[in-house]
């Protein structure tokens, strides 16, 4: 379980990099600023699904070790934050761009994917 904290930990500060690197771009470049605005919405709406889906991961762990009936993993309530982007970006469209919106419901994938890859291979270059 000590390397899953780790994972986690690393993976939520990369995204926490991510979103202020996108919150500084948004204020340097104004020429782009609906589209770095647009990726913040949707990085940070991926940020929340990746926290509830790493406790749920955590409590699918647990559950299967002790009882053997693993829980779900909160699809819907990912599912329900990706649809409040959108509308979120219907609703502000003059001041994001929804192409950087659904680019940044992504991102979190991206960096769970990456992270968890680099982790590995790193691990077995050791071996």
């Amino acid at each position: 379980m000590q390397e899953f904290d780790q994972l986690v930990s690393r993976q939520r500060k990369w995204m926490l990099y991510i979103l202020a690197l996108f919150i500084l771009l948004a204020a340097m470049l104004p020429d782009y600023r609906p589209l770095f605005l647009g990726l913040l919405l949707g990085s940070v709406i991926s940020y929340y699904g990746m926290r509830i889906l790493q406790n749920r991961l955590r409590k699918f762990g647990e559950s299967a070790i002790e009882s053997g009936k693993p829980i779900g993993l909160g699809t819907i309530f990912r599912l329900l934050g990706g649809i409040l982007a959108v509308f979120l970006a219907f609703y502000l469209d003059e001041k994001v761009n929804y192409v950087g919106v659904v680019a940044g419901l992504g991102v979190a994938y991206v960096v769970l994917l990456v992270d968890a890859s680099i982790y590995y291979v790193w691990k077995d270059l050791k071996k």
